[in-house]
């Protein structure tokens, strides 16, 4: 019980964290800082021949 009592309130102080820094939780964050911009990397022609590339080292 001890165990889980730390996670969640280790969780608690980083959501806490990222609501007081950013003003927003860490998953919209996540979308923000790194889905939107991959999706306009990958929709340009450059980031399709990019994407072919790479796909095999993957």
């Amino acid at each position: 019980m001890i165990p889980s009592g730390i996670i969640l309130i280790g969780t608690m102080l980083i959501y806490a964290g990222f609501k007081l820094t950013t003003g927003s939780d860490f998953l919209q964050w996540t979308y923000q800082t790194l889905q939107i911009p991959l999706q306009g990397i990958s929709d340009s022609l450059g980031g399709a021949i990019a994407i072919g590339f790479l796909v095999p080292f993957f």
